[in-house]
Parts: C-alpha cells; structure tokens; sequence
C-alpha cells in the first residue's frame, strides 16, 4: 500500500496568527488590554508624575488632569487623569480645611491641642500628595489603573 503524502497546510500560519491576536486581545480584571501601547502607559505614567511636579502651580494643577480627561479618547488614560483628578480635588479640599482650621485653632490660643490634631492631618496629606503619585505612576507604568 502507498504512502500518502499530506498537502502543507497553508492554514497553519493564519489560524496561528488568529490564536495570537486573539491572545493579544484578552483583557485584564480591570478590563484594559493586557498589550496597552508604549504610549498609553507613558502618558499615563507622566500624569501622575506632573501631580508631583505641578504642585507648586495649585490652582493649575487639576486643571491639567480635567483638560486631559476631556480631551484625550483612550480609556487607560482617561481612567487615569480621573482618578488623578478626583485625588488632586480632595487634597484640596482637606489641606484647605486643615490649614484654616489649624490657623485659627492656633489664633484661639485654649485650642493648641486642636491645632496640634488638624497640623499633623495637614502634614500627613502633604507627605500623600508626594507618595501617592509615585506609587500612581509605577502603576500606571505596569498597566494598571492606581486606585488613590
């Protein structure tokens, strides 16, 4: 009995790429794309940085992160500036209501011990707005959305 000879399969190679794309197109537990663009991450990544750097601009600062969350279409990040945004205006909100408070609880003389409370509060969210975007951008850098 002859041997038969198979024909190459010349579906190999497409169905294998098909497997591949296919691969590349599972998504994560936050529901991103495990293979984001360089460029995604980068500026995802210098967002949480400039949070850093802005911070001696205070009033531009969240500006910035609503200006990209408006604009730019990609959902990493989109999702990023949010939650830069939503940290940067709670830090504003406590380091405001701190700062007054300890002002005027340091005014009230009876009060120092109130305005000791209210003092480290406000240091504890200066050391916040400097850690937290580090720990932001390393994130944001590996792919993931940092939750403050």
């Amino acid at each position: 009995m002859p041997k038969t000879i198979d024909a190459p399969d010349t579906h190999s190679k497409s169905s294998d790429r098909k497997n591949a794309s296919q691969d590349n197109s599972k998504t994560t537990s936050n529901g991103f794309q495990k293979t984001l663009s360089q460029n995604s991450r980068l500026i995802a990544t210098l967002s949480h940085v400039a949070s850093i750097l802005l911070t001696a601009t205070t009033i531009l600062n969240p500006l910035w992160f609503l200006l990209l969350y408006l604009v730019v279409k990609d959902k990493f990040i989109k999702d990023n500036a949010r939650e830069i945004l939503n940290f940067e205006l709670t830090l504003w909100a406590v380091l405001a209501v701190t700062g007054a408070l300890t002002f005027v609880f340091f005014a009230l003389i009876i009060t120092i011990p109130l305005a000791l409370i209210t003092g480290l509060i406000f240091a504890s969210a200066m050391i916040a707005q400097f850690v937290l975007p580090v720990i932001g951008a390393l994130q944001a850098n590996a792919g993931k959305v940092y939750r403050y």
